[in-house]
């Protein structure tokens, strides 16, 4: 699953998830990671080992259009985690 949400929110809901949903599985939070290398890695766990991914909505935004991001490798990886998740994989607006 994946959550949405303001910048202001997200620091909030990681403490929350880690707190209270412990049968959730892994908490990733992207916003915490500085360059898209390491995020799209993240992203690549995420899809592949499932659990909670929570990020901001202009993140989400960045990553998904790719339009500042001139490496294919890494705008296949967000386009297939970001926009095409697959069934198990949602995103959820907060």
């Amino acid at each position: 699953m994946g959550l949405l949400l303001t910048l202001s929110y997200e620091a909030g809901w990681v403490l929350r998830f880690k707190q209270r949903f412990i049968c959730a599985g892994q908490v990733y939070e992207l916003s915490s990671v500085k360059d898209n290398w390491g995020r799209s890695e993240l992203l690549n766990d995420w899809q592949e080992g499932g659990g909670v991914m929570i990020m901001g909505y202009e993140m989400f935004r960045n990553l998904s259009q790719s339009l500042r991001i001139k490496n294919k490798k890494q705008k296949k990886i967000f386009n297939e985690s970001l926009l095409d998740p697959g069934h198990c994989c949602t995103f959820l607006f907060c």
